[in-house]
């Protein structure tokens, strides 16, 4: 082989190890994210359970600032998307963040299998050098 083409071929597999690299960064930020959300929705389901009736309660109102209030009764009001409320019972609501936690853990073993992928080809194309 000539001595360009030992470098061209060089040069792509470089290229393709920066890609593959590049796309681990990616798929650990957004398996950093589905975490994150997966704690928020915990969070929220452990709090779901706290909710009686006459209970009182801390009420967040903004960063930091709370308000001391009382469940009148156990629904809620849920955003369902363009600045729509409807009204559901606590156990409706639970079942959605339940389902939304399996998605996001599906979610997140897909992203551990192409993350695994990705490495064994980076690890290929580094045996190659």
């Amino acid at each position: 082989m000539s001595e360009k083409k030992d470098k061209e071929e060089k040069l792509e597999e470089t290229l393709k190890v920066k890609i593959l690299e590049q796309r681990i960064e990616e798929i650990q930020q957004e398996f950093q994210e589905l975490e994150k959300k997966e704690n928020e929705f915990t969070k929220i389901s452990k709090s779901l359970e706290e909710i009686k009736k006459d209970k009182e309660i801390l009420c967040n109102i903004g960063p930091g600032i709370f308000v001391k209030t009382k469940i009148l009764d156990e629904n809620l009001f849920m955003n369902v998307g363009s600045q729509t409320v409807v009204k559901k019972k606590t156990e409706e609501v639970k079942k959605i963040i339940e389902k939304q936690i399996l998605k996001i853990r599906s979610l997140k073993h897909k992203k551990e299998e192409e993350f695994n992928e990705i490495l064994v080809s980076l690890q290929r194309l580094l045996a190659k050098e």
